[in-house]
């Protein structure tokens, strides 16, 4: 799909290395495709690095369109002529076997155990490319299961493209939006005004180091270009790293945990279902209470009717979008709203309510546009139906008069 060709130093007389520095060796592709790509994707294909490598070299201003240094999200056109200038220190992209003396107290097909001599370091890095445990136990002959985990993959972020940190950062929000229907069970705790606002951050604290070390793992032992292509990204994570075995109860832990969220959903939609219902803005049916055990029996049900429904007919995955918006929309409202507290009830300093609500619109702006546009359209069929209710309401009072 791409013609390359390699550059260098013109010819003629060599010229003392002090005075005119070799320049780095230049490697030019000319795109012949007529589908878009991006730059760090084009160089990954093109030179066998990950997308992480890539975009170090275009952020090290050694990657050029037509002679102008260009961003990692830069779309490529037919045509055009991309040049890499390669640094001469550049790690090699094979592990180079080194014959290093070991000590394997055991060894079987799956499993080696290595006294590992004290200064040896154990995996290729800056420094320490060829002379490794690594090296070694490619120089025996031992496959690797390629699993090894790498801080690399971590860093450095795609810094040319902050929107799109942003757009994950709003895609991802909903997740963080099950520790506040805590507060939806106000009536169903002793002593909420104290309760409640101990458990919110407290709840909050725990989802942040949970996603924390869920994330970083994941990264550590794939990277995020596997993760990216991955349909089950957390048990691709597991065999990446050489212990696949263990996928199947990574599975079992994401239904559970999805049963957990679940759980939660229901039980704080419920209990706004029963509050729409005493307020008349849904059916007097869902406002019913259990005479025993004291829930919203009614609405819970109805609830959970529906999610069967929605699962069983529809691809969940693609309301993930339309569901941030929601979230992030409402929380700047309950930003908004807390702003205007008076000082003896306000909990947090008034800056902080701002910082959350502009927060909140930032993440919204950076959404895609698909998601935007059935959220608004969500809204509009709310508040549609929310004015019909209030108009029926009147009608009815108006003839009670």
């Amino acid at each position: 799909m791409k013609a390359g060709k390699r550059g260098g130093q013109a010819a003629g007389e060599a010229s003392p290395p002090e005075l005119h520095p070799k320049p780095d060796p230049q490697i030019s592709f000319t795109v012949v495709s007529s589908q878009t790509e991006r730059l760090d994707r084009f160089l990954s294909d093109q030179l066998g690095l990950s997308r992480t490598q890539a975009a170090r070299l275009i952020a090290a201003k050694r990657v050029s369109i037509e002679g102008k240094a260009a961003r990692a999200s830069r779309l490529l056109s037919r045509g055009e002529t991309v040049t890499v200038h390669v640094p001469e220190s550049e790690p090699p992209r094979t592990l180079q076997p080194r014959a290093i003396p070991l000590n394997i107290v055991f060894e079987d097909e799956h499993l080696a155990v290595i006294d590992k001599p004290a200064g040896l370091v154990v995996h290729p890095a800056p420094g320490h490319w060829d002379d490794t445990l690594v090296n070694a136990l490619v120089a025996r002959g031992t496959t690797l299961a390629g699993g090894a985990v790498s801080l690399d993959r971590l860093w450095p972020l795609d810094t040319t493209a902050p929107r799109n940190v942003l757009q994950a950062a709003g895609l991802l929000f909903f997740a963080f939006a099950g520790y506040a229907r805590i507060a939806t069970m106000g009536e169903e705790v002793r002593d909420p005004a104290r309760t409640i606002p101990r458990a919110i951050p407290f709840a909050l604290a725990i989802a942040i180091v949970v996603y924390l070390l869920v994330g970083v793992s994941a990264l550590l032992a794939a990277g995020p270009d596997r993760l990216a292509t991955a349909a089950a990204p957390l048990a691709e994570a597991v065999r990446t790293a050489g212990v696949g075995g263990l996928a199947p109860v990574v599975r079992i832990g994401a239904a559970l945990a999805s049963l957990g969220a679940l759980l939660a959903l229901i039980a704080g939609i419920g209990r706004t279902s029963l509050a729409m219902a005493r307020h008349g803005d849904l059916p007097g049916w869902l406002a019913a209470i259990h005479p025993r055990y004291r829930v919203p029996h009614h609405a819970e049900i109805a609830l959970a009717g529906l999610v069967i429904v929605l699962v069983l007919t529809v691809d969940l995955r693609g309301v993930i979008g339309f569901s941030s918006f929601g979230v992030l929309v409402y929380y700047a409202i309950a930003n908004a709203a807390a702003a205007t507290q008076p000082p003896a009830q306000r909990r947090w300093p008034r800056a902080l309510n701002l910082l959350g609500g502009t927060g909140c619109l930032v993440l919204v702006a950076t959404l895609p546009w698909p998601s935007v546009l059935a959220g608004l359209a969500m809204f509009a069929v709310g508040l549609a139906g929310r004015a019909l209710v209030l108009r029926r309401r009147e009608s009815r009072e108006f003839v009670g008069h």
